[in-house]
């Protein structure tokens, strides 16, 4: 399994599917997962998991941040890891 694709697929379905799921901001998901105390780190923190940086790289989904986001979108970290591996196992088969 390519686990850049993973990730890339764990990142767009917590931040772009669940997100708009669940009413919320990217504002709401960074102050809950990085804090309030300085919003514009919290924002850049979660920006970076989805944009490149002027390297071109982003950075990498840690366990932690991603176990934070589920819990900031009310969700359970086994339950999505089953969900974004069973998508990225059927667009791999069907590519077959």
């Amino acid at each position: 399994m390519d686990y850049q694709i993973l990730e890339s697929h764990m990142i767009q379905y917590l931040l772009e599917t669940l997100r708009k799921e669940k009413g919320m901001t990217y504002d709401d998901i960074a102050g809950k997962v990085y804090g309030t105390e300085n919003m514009q780190q919290s924002r850049l923190r979660l920006y970076r998991l989805r944009k490149p940086d002027k390297s071109g790289s982003t950075k990498k989904l840690t366990f932690e941040d991603f176990v934070r986001i589920c819990q900031a979108l009310g969700e359970s970290p086994v339950e999505i890891l089953g969900i974004v591996l069973g998508d990225v196992k059927r667009r791999n088969d069907t590519r077959k």
